[in-house]
């Protein structure tokens, strides 16, 4: 648990805010606090960019979507 703070604590911190490359920032930072306790970086990687996809981009899509559907000036 104290591994999870240290990780969301170094990616509060970051100065990159470009949601595209985010991604890959947040993958790195979680693969070098786990480096110790697991052999494949692949792994830890692809699982941030999961929680980044499933956690940013389906919101995202999802808001979009209800944006497009939602009328601001309505003819009568």
């Amino acid at each position: 648990m104290i591994l999870v703070a240290a990780i969301f604590f170094v990616q509060t911190i970051n100065p990159i805010n470009i949601a595209l490359i985010d991604f890959g920032f947040r993958g790195n930072v979680a693969a070098y606090f786990l480096a110790a306790f697991t052999t494949n970086p692949i792994t830890i990687i692809a699982t941030t960019i999961t929680l980044w996809f499933i956690n940013l981009i389906i919101p995202a899509i999802i808001g979009g979507i209800a944006a497009l559907r939602f009328s601001f000036f309505r003819e009568e």
